[in-house]
């Protein structure tokens, strides 16, 4: 009980913060929003998230690279997860190219035609985009994401991906 009280201020700040970061994230534009979001993401981080299983899951994944090794590429990975939280503010204007948010699918020819089909992407830049761009181009689909782990962001997330046109399980 102690443990968990101490920890209320705590929660609260990251509340309040990821709070303003969306709400600032949505009035800014698309590149300093996202410039934003990889400076706190970078700046704070390695305090909030799940930085033990990100240890864990990069050693596992490369049994070679050296523990430095391992703790330069957090930084990285810290970033990219505060510019796509904050670029998820301007996942409606992708969708509708409100706002000169375009997305072009170069390839169309090689997408399957509609109905029922699997897409497999990876963590590169910021992958929701490309959830939109299927989802504009598909309609109805689902994708299977992890939460982040930090309350207060994945809610932010969520509320800002049902703009994309996608479910996310």
């Amino acid at each position: 009980e102690r443990a968990r009280w101490r920890d209320r201020p705590a929660r609260f700040s990251i509340t309040a913060t990821a709070g303003l970061v969306f709400g600032l994230a949505s009035a800014l534009p698309l590149t300093l929003a996202s410039n934003i979001g990889g400076f706190l993401g970078r700046t704070v981080g390695k305090r909030f998230m799940k930085h033990r299983n990100f240890i864990r899951n990069l050693s596992t994944a490369f049994p070679d690279m050296k523990p430095a090794e391992v703790e330069g590429l957090l930084p990285r990975i810290y970033d990219n997860i505060g510019r796509v939280a904050a670029e998820s503010a301007h996942l409606g204007d992708y969708a509708t190219g409100r706002r000169g948010a375009m997305i072009s699918i170069e390839g169309r020819e090689h997408l399957p035609k509609p109905g029922p089909a699997v897409f497999v992407g990876c963590h590169l830049s910021n992958w929701d985009i490309g959830v939109v761009a299927m989802a504009r181009e598909f309609g109805a689909l689902n994708t299977i994401f992890t939460p982040i782990g930090v309350p207060a962001l994945d809610t932010g997330l969520a509320r800002n991906r049902l703009a994309s046109g996608a479910t996310y399980l």
